[in-house]
Parts: C-alpha cells; sequence; structure tokens
C-alpha cells in the first residue's frame, strides 16, 4: 500500500481542526515561565522533549522554512540550536522523536521524505545519522533501564509494526515485525521492570491498539478503542507506580469535523475510556500516579485529574499556538513543555515556576500561631521575617514558624532547574482580643435551667440548672467565656451572693464567693487568657480563676462596663456606665486603673463589637428603644431600631460578630455590618432569656 492519507494529515487539516473549536472554555494559568527558544524563520512543528538526569531540555523539530531536523538545547546554561539533516517534506505529527540516555546523550529517531526511518546521535560534539529502515509514518524513541535503546516505527512496503532494538555500548540494529497490522501513528515507553509497551493507530480499521512483551512475547493486540466514523490520533503512553498503562490521543469525527482529546487507562484490569474536551495533538505524563496532558485547544493547555474529574488551564493564550506540545515531568513534579506557535512560526518552551502556599493567611490573631509553607511541587523555599526580600542566601524553610507578635513574612522557591516564585508577602497581627470567645450556639434560660441550642435553632441535648433544679433565689446573671483557659467555653452564672464556671454538660468547675450585678468575660490583661469581670454597687473586680488580681471603686454605682481596645490594639479600656447617665473610659495596664476621660451618657446596657475584624473595637449600647454602634467619642456610627437585651455573638460562624438581641415578644434577633447599615440577618424565635455562646 502507498502513503496513506494521513501521512501529511496535520499539515493540511489545522484549518479544520481551529473551526471545531468554535466553542472552548478558558481557565486561568497557573504559575508557567514561557520562553521562544528558537524564531529563525518557520520552526517548531513535531517538537519532541526529553529532560537529562540534570534538568537540562533537549528539544528536536522540524524547520519548515529550510526542511531541515532541527535540534536545540539549554544544557550549556543557554539555548543552543544545530540543524542536523535535510528532511524534505514535514514528516507529520510524530515524526520526530527524542530520547536521553545515562549520559545525558541525545538520540532521535525521525522520517524523512525518502521514506525512511533514521537516527541521529551526539557523540563527541558532533551529530552522526544512520538509516534504520523503509518507513511512511512517526516513530517512538526509549531507553530501558539498562540502556538499550529501542525505537517503534511504522516500516516497510506493507506498512507494519516494527521494533527496531540496538543493545547498549553496541552499533547494530537488530528490527522485528511486531504483527501484521497496517498501523499509522505510534507511541512507545518502557516500564520499570523494563517491559515494552507500544499504542498505535490501526489504519485499516480504524482502531486505536495496544501491544506489550511483558509476558516475555508480544502480545495479541488489544483494541482500546474501536468506535466507528472516527480516527484515532496521535497517541501518547505514560506508566504509573504499578506500572498501569495511561494513553491519551486524538480522535477525529469528520460527519462533524470534531477534534477531542481522549483518555484511556488499564488500570482496573481492562480498558476505559473518558473524554478530556476539545482538543488535538496530546503528549501524556504522570508524577506521583497524577496524570497530566498536554495538549492544543487551539491554545496550548494543560490538564490533570483532580478529585475525580479533569481540570485544564491555559498555560499560552497567544491565539492559535499550542500544537505538537510535548510534555515531560521529572520526579520533583516539574514540568516541560515544547509546542509550535502558530502564529509567529516560532519553538516555544514552557516549564512550571513553583506556587508556595503559607497555611495560614494574614490577619488579625489573638494568639501565636505556626505557620507551615509548602510549594505544590519540590523546591526550596527561602523566608525573611522582618519585611526585607528574601534571596537564595536567607534562611531555608525546613519546618513550621511561629509567629507570636507582628511579622511581616515574605517567601518564595527555588526548583532543581533555579527557577522561582514570585516574593509573597503575608502581614500576621498577633494581639489579644478582650473577647476571645465569640459565641456561635445559643445559650438559652428559663426558669432556672439552661438549655443550649446550635446556630439552627436545633436543641443539642444539653441542659442544666446552674444553681440546682429548686433554687428560689435573686435572679441569675449569665454570660460565656474561658476563664479555665482550656480552649472550651465554661457558663460563668451569678447570683447576687456567688459566681459559678460550669461545663457545657452543667458540671461546676468553682465557685467564687462575691456579690455581683454584672459579670463579663474578656481577657483584659490581653495575655490569652480570660478574667471574669464582675460589678457590684460601686466596685468592679477582676478574677483570674478564683484570684481577685484587680479592683476599682467609683464614687458612685455601676450599671453595665465593657472591656474594650478602642485606640490601641494590645491596650485595652475599660468602659464603665454609672446609675447617674456618666461614662467612664479607664486605661487598664498592669492590673491598674486610670481614668482616660468622662462623659455625660444615657444607656441601658452596654457591649463591644469589633464590626471590621481590624483589631479595633466600637461601642454598642442599648438607649431606649434602640441599639447605637458608635466609636470611643461616642459618635453614632449605626443604629438598630429595635430594644431588647444585648449580647454579641457570631451565631452565623462566618467570623463576623453580630449585634444579638434577646427582643421583646420571644424574638431572638441578630443584625450584622452590611455596608452603611446593619441588617437583620435572623430571629432564632427562641422563648426565654437568650444570648450567644461558643459551647
Amino acid at each position: 500500500m502507498k502513503k496513506t492519507v494521513f501521512q501529511k494529515k496535520f499539515f493540511v487539516i489545522f484549518a479544520l481542526i481551529l473551526t471545531s473549536f468554535l466553542a472552548f472554555q478558558d481557565a486561568k494559568a497557573g504559575s508557567w515561565k514561557i520562553e521562544t527558544v528558537d524564531s529563525k524563520e518557520v520552526v517548531g512543528r513535531n517538537s519532541s522533549l526529553a529532560v537529562d538526569s540534570n534538568n537540562k531540555t533537549h528539544i528536536a523539530y522540524y524547520d519548515s522554512t529550510n526542511k531541515y531536523l532541527k535540534y536545540i538545547t539549554n544544557s550549556s546554561g543557554s539555548w543552543k540550536t544545530k540543524s542536523i539533516e535535510n528532511m524534505g517534506e514535514d514528516p507529520g505529527s510524530g515524526g520526530i522523536s527524542i530520547a536521553v540516555d545515562a549520559d545525558d546523550t541525545p538520540h532521535i529517531c525521525y522520517r524523512i521524505s525518502a521514506d525512511k526511518v533514521r537516527y541521529a546521535v551526539k557523540v563527541s560534539g558532533a551529530w552522526t545519522a544512520e538509516e534504520i529502515d523503509t518507513g511512511h509514518e512517526g516513530c517512538s524513541i526509549a531507553f530501558d533501564s539498562n540502556d538499550n535503546l529501542y525505537i517503534a516505527y511504522q516500516g516497510g512496503a506493507d506498512l507494519r509494526l516494527k521494533l527496531a532494538a540496538r543493545p547498549s555500548g553496541s552499533s547494530s540494529w537488530a528490527t522485528d515485525e511486531i504483527n501484521s497490522d497496517e498501523v499509522g501513528d505510534v507511541s512507545l515507553a518502557i516500564d520499570s521492570n523494563n517491559k515494552l509497551h507500544i499504542v498505535y493507530q490501526d489504519q485499516i480499521n480504524e482502531y486505536l491498539k495496544y501491544t506489550t512483551n511483558k509476558s516475555g512475547v508480544w502480545s495479541t493486540a488489544e483494541v482500546i478503542n474501536a468506535d466507528s466514523g472516527m480516527k484515532k490520533l496521535l497517541p501518547s503512553i505514560a506508566f504509573d507506580f504499578e506500572n498501569k498503562v495511561h494513553i491519551t490521543y486524538t480522535s477525529f469525527t469528520a460527519s462533524q469535523n470534531e477534534f477531542k482529546i481522549k483518555y484511556a487507562t488499564n488500570l482496573s484490569g481492562s480498558w476505559a475510556r473518558e473524554e478530556i474536551g476539545a482538543g488535538a495533538i496530546s503528549s501524556i505524563a504522570i508524577n506521583n500516579n497524577k496524570v497530566y496532558i498536554a495538549y492544543y485547544g487551539p491554545r496550548l493547555k494543560y490538564a490533570n485529574k483532580n478529585s475525580g474529574s479533569w481540570q485544564s488551564e491555559i498555560i499560552d493564550s497567544n491565539g492559535d499556538t499550542g500544537s505538537f506540545a510535548s510534555l515531560k515531568i521529572n520526579s520533583s513534579g516539574k514540568a516541560f513543555i515544547s509546542y509550535f506557535d502558530g502564529p509567529n512560526g516560532d519553538l516555544k518552551y514552557a516549564t512550571n515556576v513553583p506556587v508556595v502556599q503559607a497555611s495560614i493567611d494574614s490577619g488579625i490573631y489573638s494568639k501565636a500561631q505556626k505557620i507551615s509553607l509548602s510549594s505544590d511541587y519540590t523546591a526550596t523555599i527561602y523566608y525573611t521575617l522582618d519585611s526585607s526580600i528574601p534571596t537564595t542566601s536567607f534562611v531555608q524553610y525546613t519546618s513550621s514558624i511561629k509567629i507570636n507578635k507582628p511579622t511581616s513574612l515574605r517567601f518564595f522557591a527555588r526548583d532543581s532547574s533555579n527557577d522561582q516564585s514570585e516574593v509573597q508577602a503575608k502581614q500576621y497581627i498577633i494581639t489579644p482580643t478582650p473577647f476571645l470567645y465569640q459565641a456561635n450556639a445559643i445559650i438559652n434560660y428559663q426558669n432556672g435551667k439552661v438549655k443550649i441550642y446550635n446556630n439552627k435553632r436545633k436543641y443539642t441535648g444539653k441542659s442544666f440548672y446552674p444553681f440546682g433544679k429548686n433554687y428560689k433565689g435573686p435572679a441569675v446573671f449569665l454570660t460565656i467565656g474561658d476563664p479555665n483557659n482550656n480552649q472550651d467555653g465554661e457558663l460563668v452564672a451569678s447570683t447576687r451572693s456567688q459566681i459559678k464556671i460550669l461545663t457545657k454538660s452543667g458540671k461546676t468547675k468553682y465557685k467564687i464567693k462575691t456579690p455581683s450585678y454584672r459579670i463579663k468575660a474578656a481577657d483584659i490583661n490581653m495575655d490569652g487568657k480570660e478574667e471574669i469581670l464582675v460589678g457590684w454597687k460601686n466596685k468592679l473586680k477582676i478574677y483570674s480563676g478564683r484570684k481577685k488580681i484587680a479592683s476599682l471603686e467609683l464614687n458612685r454605682w455601676i450599671k453595665d462596663f465593657a472591656a474594650a481596645r478602642l485606640s490601641n490594639r494590645k491596650k485595652p479600656n475599660l468602659v464603665i456606665a454609672t446609675w447617674d447617665d456618666k461614662l467612664a473610659i479607664y486605661n487598664y495596664r498592669n492590673k491598674k486603673f486610670k481614668l482616660k476621660k468622662t462623659k455625660n451618657y444615657s444607656l441601658i446596657t452596654l457591649q463591644a463589637i469589633d464590626i471590621n475584624n481590624s483589631g479595633l473595637d466600637r461601642l454598642v449600647v442599648r438607649k431606649n428603644n434602640q441599639i447605637k454602634i458608635v466609636n470611643s467619642n461616642f459618635k453614632t456610627l449605626y443604629t438598630i431600631k429595635k430594644t431588647g437585651i444585648l449580647t454579641v455573638a457570631d451565631l452565623n460562624k462566618d467570623n463576623k460578630l453580630e449585634v444579638v438581641l434577646n427582643s421583646f415578644g420571644n424574638h431572638f434577633l441578630s443584625y450584622q455590618k452590611s455596608g452603611k447599615t446593619f441588617k437583620k440577618i435572623k430571629d432564632y424565635k427562641l422563648k426565654g432569656f437568650n444570648f450567644g455562646g461558643r459551647f
């Protein structure tokens, strides 16, 4: 049989490919470094890429202007090109294949227009070439772990699947006809047991087939895809850790003028096929058992299978670029791709650049944080903690970084090819907050009994009587805190004569025998541990555990109070409202109070809230029939036209505090800042006294 119509198939039908890609979805490109490595005239078709042991790249490709086989490498540190041999007409996709041996010497197989399969090798700095056999289509070259060389190709007058082998150290070839199929495109790969695997196009039946010699002899070819009316073109083969076969290929349905990238694997023991998307001319590689595919679509695209589905990104969006892609991935996970830039007629080259992630994002945190840095593939990470720009002479990252003070962390990564990521910066502010426990549960108190609900108003099954089922004493005041500093909220319950600290199951941890009218829990010492603030008559007392650590006596009775960071994230204030409509703001330092200013201001109850997650608080006051959010000068910023028993919580669990009102008429309402107003986001509709708590 003479040359098939597909001998020059992609030289003829690229225009058809473009028309079949009228609809495609662009994806955001990852971090890639793109270079034009040869732009002399029209070069870059039929590219084939290999990576040596030093992570240097070797590319063989076709010079369309001068009709030469060309070779380029960056093994010396810069790109150097060489024209090897006149090939005549375009060899067609798959007509060139390159591999490197154990000494990093490049070897190339290729087809020339005289229907010959040729082989070239670089010896002592010079290229030599010889004929292997007659052949009309492509070839594929590979080495086993013993440095034995193999070339699979379409050969002979009958276009059979053939294999040429040359043992390591030998200069002679042995050729063998594998089977009698009339083949087109072929792809050869060798597994970790040095067994050969070939996937190829059966041109008579238009099948995609696979054969291997892993049993010691060449197997009967298995049919991977026999769909009628569809060409199966340009296969590419690779292996995972278990030597399971993974294949990508192009399907062309002439009736629909449609090109698709397909994938097949025998991972389960039988062949399974999937469609990746519109595209043509693909190349497959595997790293850490993850499959990656580079293809033309009609831009250069890169696909991988993540969580059971294929995801692709555009690497080069420069118009009709990305054909003749050849992909390799080294043991570190770095990808190398050569491809043809159609609009400019250039050979281009893309490699991924490390992407570094910090385990914790920039922000304000109440306690020291441990930051882990990780790269998406093996690379060395460098960092600084003083805002300076890191270089490779700075500290290498080896373990998590403890941040216990305001810090500007800057970092980048460099891989084994000396490609590096951009320097990133993260800002961390470590400042203990007076309100460690932002509530995300609802604490309901009714008839002496505490019941705990989640933020969907569902009863959790936890309930108890904080002062016993038969308690008949004065009214009970409740708050939530962490006075045990165990990262698990406790209920702080008080009567006029004592305070109890209880677990969420109702077990009493300890008691404080002191009279109280108002109680709050806050980290007033700014040391990451919560204290209990107790108001009674004209006295304010602060307890750390059972121990009283500070007290303040006023000349008027206390109505309410709040701990807040009004102007300094690290230095808290105490805002105290008295029954004669006075406000006093105190600085609290080293367990001592210092009056900062006073103001005439009427309110009923008082809380503090960090509405912007900035580390600074605003005050929430209940005045008559409305709630106001005010600044440190008591200028009104927001107004909520409702009233009720006031608390602050994060019932919405979005790390944004809410103003929560136990309104009259069995309504439990939460409000949150939305633009220039506070918007009601939910009514929990619970009877009794309710407030937010983190249980």
